[in-house]
């Protein structure tokens, strides 16, 4: 009878676990290195990766911190062009009272990334849930789902990310 009471509650560390002795601790994606912690798993297709933490959870238990990257157009690389599309970006927050909370520039193996938290993610905007994307020039983009305390933890993601050496 014990033993059905604590399984759930060790039932995703057991999922990451064998998940990183399959697949380790590293995903590979268009040219990056990408490191997956320990009580997260990974999902990788020629379009995207989606990582997921499976031991923390909230909003009703439905929503799990995810960080998702992918492949985009390439950002054009002349100062008009990046300042209308941050100019497009913040004219869209607003027409959905969305808040940023944070704004960093993250060295990716050289490459820096524009990064932006908000709280855009639901209808109405909350506090509790967050959205963190993060734009390269080459059109990687990094997005994170969560809460404010998910943000440490994907800074400190995306900042071990480093171009693949074969």
């Amino acid at each position: 009878m014990a033993a059905l009471l604590i399984y759930p509650a060790i039932e995703r560390k057991i999922q990451a676990s064998i998940w990183h002795l399959w697949n380790g601790d590293i995903v590979r994606f268009q040219g990056y290195d990408i490191p997956v912690l320990t009580n997260w798993i990974a999902e990788t297709d020629d379009r995207h990766v989606a990582m997921l933490d499976v031991t923390r959870s909230y909003w009703r238990g439905q929503l799990h911190p995810t960080i998702v990257i992918s492949k985009q157009v390439p950002l054009p690389k002349d100062a008009w062009a990046q300042e209308a599309r941050l100019e497009f970006e913040e004219q869209y927050l607003k027409s959905i009272n969305a808040q940023v909370f944070d704004r960093r520039t993250v060295d990716i193996d050289g490459e820096q990334a524009d990064c932006e938290a908000t709280n855009e993610l639901l209808p109405v905007p909350s506090n509790s849930i967050i959205t963190i994307k993060c734009n390269l020039a080459n059109g990687l983009l990094i997005m994170s789902y969560g809460d404010k305390q998910t943000l440490d933890t994907f800074f400190s993601i995306v900042s071990q990310i480093r171009k693949h050496n074969d």
